[in-house]
C-alpha cells in the first residue's frame, strides 16, 4: 500500500490450516513497483495460534520524488527531462555539470574582479 493505504500490488495471502499448535509462514521478497520505494525487502514471517490465528503484514511504499534541473537563474534547464531518485540520466548530469561549471567561472571571475580592485 502507499501512505494512504491505496492497495498497489495485489496481496501474497498464505493460510494455514488445521492449526493445532503454532505455525509461522515463510518470508518473501517484496515486490518492486515501478515508480515507488519501501524498505522493506522481505515480508512475512508471522506466527499464528489456534487462538490466534490471524496475522497480517502491511508493507508501506513511498512514491519516487523527481529532480528538475534548475540553471544559476533558478530555472528549470530547457530540455533538460525530470528524473527519478537515484535515476539521473546521462543527458540530464551533463547539463548540470555544465550549469555548476558555469556558476564556478562566474564565480571565480568575479573573486578575481574583487581581487584586482
Amino acid at each position: 500500500v502507499d501512505g494512504n493505504g491505496t492497495e498497489l500490488h495485489t496481496p501474497d495471502t498464505q493460510s494455514a490450516t488445521n492449526l493445532t499448535g503454532d505455525h509461522t509462514f515463510g518470508k518473501i521478497n517484496t515486490p518492486v513497483i515501478k515508480g515507488y520505494t519501501t524498505t522493506e525487502t522481505t515480508a512475512g514471517g508471522a506466527t499464528v495460534t489456534k487462538n490466534n490465528p490471524n496475522a497480517t503484514i502491511t508493507v508501506t511504499y513511498t512514491p519516487n520524488g523527481h529532480i528538475i534541473p534548475v540553471g544559476p537563474d533558478g530555472k528549470p534547464i530547457p530540455d533538460a527531462p525530470p528524473s527519478h531518485n537515484s535515476q539521473l540520466t546521462l543527458i540530464t548530469l551533463v547539463k548540470l555539470l555544465r550549469v555548476k561549471s558555469q556558476m564556478f567561472q562566474a564565480i571565480t571571475q568575479n573573486l578575481v574582479s574583487l581581487v584586482n580592485r
